[in-house]
């Protein structure tokens, strides 16, 4: 307690800086698994390879991942980051995928009675229902 009390400009500064790490990886994986779970989604064959190929990604012990990644993106920052945005990627695409499935079918056809165009459908009405689900893996 001493050494918080002691230092705190830096652990402040470091906090700052794991805070940073931490909401830019999420942002940077959820701007990946946004469309990969939308694809997911409407093209059901590539599911069972996609989540399959996430999942091992996802059971790869991390001190491994960095030995890998090291030799390619050095140590430091990138490193950090692109572990982070690969162990996302199975939580959040698959919440992406069960959160767009889980749109009652009838609200959908509901929306298509309605004239609303499969974009729009998306946005308006898939997309808002699907959100609590989504947020859940973030």
């Amino acid at each position: 307690m001493s050494y918080l009390v002691r230092y705190w400009d830096r652990v402040l500064g470091l906090l700052g800086e794991h805070l940073l790490l931490t909401l830019g990886s999420l942002a940077i994986a959820l701007a990946i698994a946004l469309p990969t779970g939308l694809l997911l989604a409407r093209v059901r064959p590539l599911r069972g390879p996609v989540l399959g190929l996430l999942g091992v990604i996802y059971t790869v012990p991390s001190l491994a991942l960095f030995a890998l990644l090291i030799p390619v993106t050095g140590l430091g920052t990138t490193s950090a980051v692109t572990a982070l945005v690969a162990y996302c990627q199975l939580v959040l695409v698959r919440n992406v995928v069960v959160g767009l499935d889980g749109v009652d079918p009838s609200v959908l056809e509901a929306a298509r009675g309605m004239g609303l165009p499969p974009w729009r459908r998306l946005i308006d009405v898939e997309a808002p229902l699907a959100l609590p689900v989504v947020l859940a893996g973030v």
